[in-house]
C-alpha cells in the first residue's frame, strides 16, 4: 500500500475512514484499542462465556445495565457488552468456541503495542517511509495483536461500515505535533470550555421542555461548539446530525427520569444517586463544576459531573452554604429485589428525598454532625402591607424559626420611613435564609435588606434569599390553611410530644390561630415553604411561640448593637472585641445560643433580675465552699453534644443511630447524675428548678436506652440495633432466612470438597466477593465445566459453582428486606423517642439555664467586678468603673466614677479629641447593660436603676443605597430617639450635629439637648465640641453638669506647637479647645502642612478674639449711651451725642 490516504471523521468525530488504493477500513478513538484479551497461561480444553447472572453478580447490586443508553436505537455497545464481544472474537480466532471462559483476564499491557497514527483531515499527506507491508494475496501478515484488532461488531453494533478487512494503521511513533493534535482532540471531547459561548442559544421546536425547567437542551443540532487550539468540534450527537432539518433530542432513560424530576423542582441542584455515584446533569453539573472544581464533561446528551457517595455530605454542604438549594435523587431500589420485581427490565425508580437549603438543614446525612456551626440560624419570613410611598411608614410582620433548636419568634408592628424597626429584628435575629414574596417589597424595605445581607456575609456567611408566589395569602385562606395543619392531629388522634394528644392539638390550634392577623398570612406562607422540606411539624409546637417585644425584656436596637459591640466588633466584625466575646464562657452550643439571647434581650422586671443574680451569686459561694453538685454540674456539662440541636432531628425522624445513642446516653448521665433531693441543697429559685428537673427524665431514658444495642448503635448498624426485636417479628424471620441460607452454603462446602477431593477447602473473599472456591493455577482444568470463573492470579484460579451464585443471589434478596425491615422498626422507635420532645427539651433548657449561669460566674469570678445593687428609680451610681472590653487589650485602664440620677440626669461632656470621651459614655451603656443581663459589672461598687431601654448616636456613616447624607442619617436617628425614649431610658449622644456648619450644628446640638433635659428627663450623656452648649448648665441647675476629659498641655520646644498628654479622667468644668492639630500630629501628617494648618488655625482664633472684644465694647458703649439718655435732658443728651460718637465713645473705654 503506497500513495496518499484519505481520513474522515464520521458525525461523531470518532471513526475514521481510512481510503487508499485497495483497502478501506475505520479507527476508533485510541480507547478502543484497550480490550482484554483471552488468558493462554495455562491450556484450556473448552472456554463458555459466563452466565448473564454471573455477571450481574460482578457488578455491583447498583449497576446499571442499560439505563444510560437508547434500546430502541443503533449505538456504540454498552461497557458491558463490548469487552465480550471481544473476548468471543479472540475465542474463536484460537479455535476455543466452548467450553469455560475467564471473567476477569487481565488488560494488555499498552507497551507492546507501538503508537497508532492518528489522521485528521482529508488532506493530510501519509509520511513517507511508513507504508503498510502487504503479504502475497493482498492480505495483512498476521500479528500477535491481531485478537485485538477492531471489528465491526466488536464497536458497532449496528453501524454500516466498509470493508471487511478493516484494519487500522501501526506506525512505529508519533511526532510531538502528533501527540499534542491528540490531546487537544481528548481535551475537546471532555472538557469544557467556560469561554465558549452558543452562537445560537435558541432551542429548537422538538426540544423537550427546554423552557420550563431552564435546561440547555444539548444535541439539538445546534450544540456547542467548543475549541482548544485552532481546532473546533461539534458536540451534537451523532443521533441529532443524521438525516436533514431539525430533528429531536434523544435522551437516555436516566436522562429522562432528571428531567422529569427537574421540571417539578426547577430552583434546586439536583444530585441523582446513580450507583456508588452521585451525579449532576445538565447546567446543574456545570454549576456544580464551578463551585466543587469537580470535572463536568460531555455524556449522551447532556453534561454531566460525578462524586463518590461518601463524599456527598461534604459537596452538599458546600453548595448549601454558598446558598443553593439542593435536592438529592436517591434510588428506591436495590439490584436484588429489582431483578425479581416486575420491572428489572426498566430503569432504578427514583425519587426526590431531600431538599436543603440554608436554613433548613438539619440533616445529619454523612453520619457526621456537619450542620452549621452558627449561633443564629434563623428562616425569617418578612411580609409588608402598604407603605409604597417614598415617606410612608409600613405595616410590617415576621415570623423567624430556628428549626435545630425549635424556637418560633413572632411580630408585627408599624415601620417609619427608615425602617429601623426591622432593622432592629433583623440585628437580633441575623437570619442565614429570608423568605419574600414573589413581588418586590417597598423600595426602603428591599434596600434595607440588601444592606443587612450584605452586612452579615462580611464574614464570609452570606444570606439567602428565597422568593415565594402565590405564598402569602390574603387572611382568610391563610387562616384555612393553618386551621387545616393544626386540626390534623385531632382528627387523626395522633399524639403530638404528650399522651394527651387530642387535647394538646386543640390547644395548639387555638394558640396559634390567635395570633396577631398579619403574623398569620406570614406563618401559613412559612408552613408553605417547610412543607418541600419534610420539616412542618415543628411549627405545631405553640408552645414554643414567643413574642419579639415583650413587657420583660429590654429591646436594644441596631445602632446601640453595633454602637456598643455588643455581638461583634466594629473593626472586622468579629466575634473577638464584643460584650459577647466577654460574657461567653459556656460549655455547650445551646447554652452559647441562650446566653446570646440573654445578651441581647436585658431583663427590666426587678424580680426576674435579682433572682438570676442571686443565682450567679450562689454559684460563686459554692464554688468557695466545695458544693460537690455545682462541682458535678461543671464536669458534666463539658461532655456534653448539642443536645437541643439532636433533640430537634429526633423529632424530625432525622438522626442516624449513633446520633440517637449519643444523646439517650447524655441524657442518661444527666438523669443519674443528680439525686431526687439535690434541689433542697439551695436557696435560689432559678436552681432549685434545674435540679428538681433533671431527675424527672430517668425512667425513659432507662427504657429507651433498654432496647438499643450500644455496640451496633455505634456503628451505625440498624440491622442489629435493637437488643430485643419482639415488638418487629419481621426481623426474627428475616434473620432466621439469612441463617439458613448460610447454612446451606456450609453444607454446599462439604460436597465441594468430595468433589474436588480437597478435604480442608474454605470459601474465601477477595475484593469483597465472598464464597470464592479457589483452586491451584495447575488443577483449575480439573473443576467442573459448569462452574464459573471470577478471577485469577499466577497461583490460584478462584470460582463460583452454580448453586453459590443461586444462594448468594438469595441471600442477598433477604438480606435487603430484613435492611427495609429494620429502617421501618427503626423510624418507629425513634417517633416513640420524638414523642417525649417537650420533656427532653424542658430538660435541655434547664442545662442551657446553668451553663450561662455558670458563665456568668466565671466572669464574677474576675479581679475587680462587682454585684450590682438594683433600686426603683433610673440611677447608675457606679465607683471606679471600666469598660469591660477595652480593659482586656490595654495594659492600664483609668477608672472613672458615674454620677447619674434623676435629679442629676445629664452630663455634657468636653475635651480634646481622643481623650477619652467615647469610651467613658460607652463604658457607662455597658455597665447598665451587664447589670439587667444578670451578670457582675467591672467596678468597685454599683448601684443601678432598671432602665427600659438604651439608646446611641454615635459615629458617622452615610447610606448612598437610601439616598442619605451623614447629616441626615444622625438627624434621623436622633429622631427616632426622641420618638422612643421615656423617661426611664439611658440616651447617648456623641456629637451631634458636627454634620453640618458650626452654626446649624450648634442651634440642633443646643435644642436637642434641652429637649432631653427639659421635655424627655431622660439619663443623658451628650458629647460635644461645642462650649457654648455649656450656657444651659446655668438654665438648668444641678439637672445638667459641664463635664470633660482631663488633659495636660505641654509647649513643645519650638514654641509654635503644643502636645497633648491625656489623663483619660472626668473632671467638672469645660474644655474651650479640641486640640485637633495634636491628633494630626499623631497621625503622621507632613510638618509643612501641621506649620500651615497652626498658621490658619492662629489666625482665625484671633481673628474670633477680635470679634467677640469688639462686640463686647458694642455692648458697653450701648450701655454708656442709655445711661446718659436716662440722667442728662433732652437738649444736653442730643449735644453729648453730636459730639461723641460710637468710635470715640470705644476709644475711650
Amino acid at each position: 500500500m503506497s500513495g496518499k490516504r484519505k481520513a474522515t471523521a464520521d458525525s461523531g468525530g470518532n471513526v475514521k475512514k481510512l481510503k487508499s488504493s485497495g483497502t478501506s477500513f475505520q479507527q476508533r478513538t485510541i480507547s478502543s484499542f484497550f480490550t482484554p484479551k483471552t488468558d493462554t497461561s495455562a491450556p484450556r480444553a473448552a472456554k463458555a462465556m459466563p452466565s448473564r447472572d454471573a455477571r450481574d453478580l460482578l457488578k455491583g447490586k447498583f449497576t446499571e445495565n442499560d439505563e444510560n443508553r437508547q434500546n430502541d436505537s443503533p449505538g456504540p455497545c454498552s461497557p458491558n457488552e463490548a469487552p465480550r464481544a471481544i473476548e468471543q472474537d479472540a475465542a474463536v480466532e484460537s479455535g476455543n468456541e466452548g467450553g469455560r471462559m475467564e471473567v476477569d483476564s487481565p488488560s494488555p499491557k499498552l507497551s507492546k503495542f507501538k503508537r497508532l497514527r492518528r489522521l485528521t483531515s482529508d488532506s493530510e499527506e501519509e509520511l513517507p517511509g511508513r507504508t503498510r507491508p502487504a503479504a502475497k494475496g493482498g492480505t495483512i501478515p498476521r500479528r500477535s495483536t491481531e485478537a485485538f484488532r477492531y471489528r465491526k461488531k466488536n464497536h458497532a453494533c449496528g453501524e454500516n461500515t466498509e470493508g471487511e478487512n478493516s484494519q487500522y494503521v501501526e506506525v512505529s511513533g508519533a511526532s510531538a505535533a502528533e501527540r499534542n493534535r491528540v490531546r487537544e482532540r481528548f481535551l475537546a471531547k471532555f472538557t469544557i470550555d467556560e469561554r465558549s459561548e452558543d452562537p445560537n442559544p435558541e432551542a429548537d421546536e422538538g426540544d423537550m421542555d427546554s423552557a420550563e425547567d431552564g435546561e440547555v437542551e444539548h444535541g439539538t443540532g445546534k450544540g456547542l461548539p467548543r475549541k482548544v487550539g485552532n481546532q473546533s468540534r461539534d458536540t451534537t450527537p451523532v443521533q441529532a446530525r443524521k438525516g436533514s432539518g431539525k430533528t429531536k433530542s434523544t435522551y437516555t432513560p436516566l436522562e429522562q427520569q432528571f428531567l422529569e424530576i427537574k421540571a417539578n423542582h426547577p430552583d434546586c441542584l439536583l444530585v441523582v444517586e446513580v450507583g456508588y455515584k452521585f451525579r449532576f446533569f445538565g447546567e446543574d453539573a456545570k454549576i456544580a463544576a464551578k463551585e466543587l472544581n469537580i470535572v463536568a464533561y460531555r455524556d449522551h446528551s447532556m453534561y454531566t459531573a460525578s462524586f463518590p457517595t461518601h463524599r456527598l455530605h461534604v459537596h452538599v454542604k458546600k453548595l448549601v452554604q454558598l446558598g443553593y438549594k439542593v435536592g438529592i435523587v436517591r434510588q428506591m431500589e436495590t439490584a436484588a429485589l429489582k431483578a425479581v420485581g416486575d420491572n428489572k427490565n426498566a430503569p432504578f425508580v427514583r425519587k426526590l428525598t431531600n431538599v436543603y437549603s440554608k436554613g433548613t438543614f438539619v440533616d445529619d446525612i454523612g453520619g457526621e454532625d456537619i450542620a452549621f456551626e452558627v449561633r443564629s440560624s434563623y428562616l425569617l419570613c418578612i411580609n409588608e402591607e402598604e407603605g409604597k410611598g417614598a415617606m410612608d411608614t409600613a405595616k410590617i410582620s415576621i415570623v423567624a424559626v430556628q428549626l435545630h433548636t425549635g424556637d418560633v419568634i413572632f411580630d408585627e408592628f408599624d415601620d417609619n420611613y427608615m425602617r429601623n424597626e426591622l432593622e432592629t429584628r433583623m440585628m437580633h435575629i441575623q437570619p442565614t435564609e429570608i423568605i419574600l414574596p414573589g413581588n418586590p417589597l417597598s423600595d426602603m424595605t428591599e434596600t434595607l435588606i440588601r444592606q443587612l445581607c450584605e452586612s452579615f456575609g462580611s464574614t464570609g456567611d452570606t444570606v439567602r434569599i428565597e422568593r415565594l408566589k402565590g405564598a402569602f395569602l390574603d387572611h382568610a385562606t391563610a387562616r384555612k390553611v393553618l386551621a387545616e395543619f393544626y386540626e390534623q392531629p385531632i382528627l387523626d388522634n395522633k399524639p403530638t410530644g404528650n399522651d394527651n394528644g387530642t387535647a394538646l392539638a386543640a390547644e395548639l390550634y387555638s394558640q396559634a390561630l390567635s395570633l396577631p392577623r398579619r403574623v398569620i398570612i406570614c406563618l401559613a406562607a412559612l408552613l408553605k415553604y417547610l412543607v418541600q422540606f419534610g420539616l412542618e411539624d415543628i411549627l405545631r409546637l405553640t408552645k414554643f411561640f414567643t413574642a419579639f417585644a415583650s413587657v420583660a425584656h429590654m429591646v436594644l436596637n441596631a445602632n446601640t448593637l453595633n454602637s456598643l459591640e455588643i455581638f461583634r466588633n466594629q473593626t472586622d466584625f468579629e466575634e473577638k472585641g464584643s460584650l459577647l466575646w466577654i460574657l461567653d464562657h459556656t460549655k455547650t452550643k445551646f447554652g452559647q445560643r441562650l446566653l446570646k439571647k440573654w445578651i441581647g434581650r436585658p431583663l427590666v422586671q426587678l424580680p426576674d433580675l435579682q433572682k438570676r443574680i442571686d443565682a450567679v451569686e450562689e454559684i460563686i459561694q459554692g464554688d468557695a465552699q466545695g458544693n460537690v453538685f455545682i462541682q458535678r454540674m461543671r464536669g458534666l456539662i463539658c461532655q456534653l453534644p448539642d443536645l437541643e440541636k439532636s433533640v430537634c432531628r429526633i423529632h424530625y425522624g432525622r438522626c442516624s443511630p449513633s446520633e440517637l445513642n449519643n444523646t439517650l446516653l447524655a441524657f442518661e448521665k444527666i438523669g443519674s447524675s443528680f439525686i431526687s433531693d439535690a434541689w433542697e441543697k439551695f436557696r435560689s429559685p432559678i436552681l432549685k428548678d434545674i435540679y428538681k428537673s433533671l431527675p424527672a427524665i430517668k425512667s425513659d431514658v432507662m427504657y429507651f436506652r433498654g432496647m438499643i444495642n450500644e455496640s451496633a448503635a455505634k456503628s451505625d448498624d440498624k440491622i442489629e440495633f435493637f437488643s430485643d426485636t419482639s415488638k418487629w417479628p419481621e426481623i426474627g424471620e428475616f434473620k432466621e432466612n439469612l441463617e439458613t441460607v448460610e447454612e446451606e452454603l456450609l453444607a454446599h462446602l462439604k460436597e465441594v470438597r468430595g468433589e474436588i477431593k480437597k478435604p480442608n477447602l474454605t470459601y474465601v473473599t477477595v475484593a469483597g466477593i465472598e464464597y470464592l472456591i479457589e483452586v491451584p493455577v495447575n488443577q483449575a482444568s480439573k473443576v467442573p465445566s459448569n462452574w464459573i470463573k471470577i478471577s485469577n492470579t499466577k497461583a490460584v484460579a478462584r470460582f463460583h459453582t452454580p448453586f453459590v451464585i443461586e444462594k448468594i443471589k438469595e441471600r442477598d434478596r433477604y438480606r435487603e428486606q430484613l435492611v427495609a425491615a429494620c429502617d421501618t422498626a427503626y423510624a418507629a422507635f425513634v417517633r416513640e423517642v420524638g414523642s417525649r420532645y417537650e420533656l427532653f427539651r424542658g430538660v435541655v433548657q434547664s442545662i442551657a439555664t446553668m451553663d450561662c449561669l455558670l458563665s456568668l460566674a466565671t466572669v464574677a469570678a474576675q479581679p475587680g467586678y462587682c454585684k450590682p445593687e438594683f433600686v426603683p428609680d433610673a440611677t447608675v451610681l457606679v465607683k471606679e468603673g471600666r469598660h469591660p472590653m477595652v480593659e482586656n487589650v490595654v495594659s492600664s485602664y483609668v477608672t472613672n466614677d458615674v454620677d447619674l440620677t434623676q435629679d442629676r440626669r445629664c452630663l455634657l461632656i468636653t475635651g480634646p479629641n481622643m481623650g477619652g470621651k467615647s469610651s467613658y459614655i460607652r463604658q457607662v451603656a455597658l455597665i447598665v447593660i451587664m447589670g439587667q443581663i444578670g451578670s457582675y459589672v467591672p467596678a468597685k461598687s454599683a448601684q443601678l436603676g432598671i432602665f427600659d431601654s438604651v439608646h446611641t448616636r454615635m459615629g458617622a456613616s452615610d447610606d448612598l443605597a437610601g439616598g442619605q447624607s451623614t447629616f441626615m442619617k444622625e438627624l434621623q436617628e436622633t429622631s427616632d430617639i426622641m420618638r422612643t425614649a421615656t423617661n426611664r431610658s439611658l440616651v447617648i449622644l456623641d456629637e451631634l450635629g458636627r454634620g453640618t456648619s458650626t452654626h446649624d450644628g450648634t442651634a440642633i446640638a443646643f435644642a436637642t439637648l434641652k429637649y432631653f433635659i427639659e421635655d424627655l428627663k431622660s439619663i443623658t450623656l451628650f458629647v460635644t465640641h461645642y462650649p457654648v452648649l455649656g450656657q444651659l448648665e446655668k438654665e438648668f441647675p444641678g439637672a445638667l453638669r459641664n463635664c470633660h476629659m482631663a488633659f495636660h498641655e505641654t509647649e513643645e520646644e519650638d514654641e509654635s506647637s503644643h502636645s497633648i498628654i491625656f489623663l483619660y479622667k472626668l473632671t467638672r468644668g469645660l474644655a474651650h479647645r479640641s486640640y485637633g492639630l495634636n491628633v494630626a500630629r499623631l497621625a503622621n501628617l507632613p510638618n509643612e502642612l501641621l506649620a500651615t494648618a497652626r498658621e490658619k488655625a492662629a489666625e482665625l482664633e484671633a481673628e474670633v478674639e477680635q470679634r467677640k472684644t469688639a462686640n463686647s465694647v458694642r455692648t458697653r458703649a450701648d450701655l454708656l449711651l442709655r445711661f446718659w439718655r436716662e440722667t442728662f435732658a433732652a437738649h444736653d443728651f442730643a449735644l453729648i451725642k453730636s459730639l461723641v460718637d460710637t468710635r470715640s465713645v470705644d476709644n475711650s473705654i
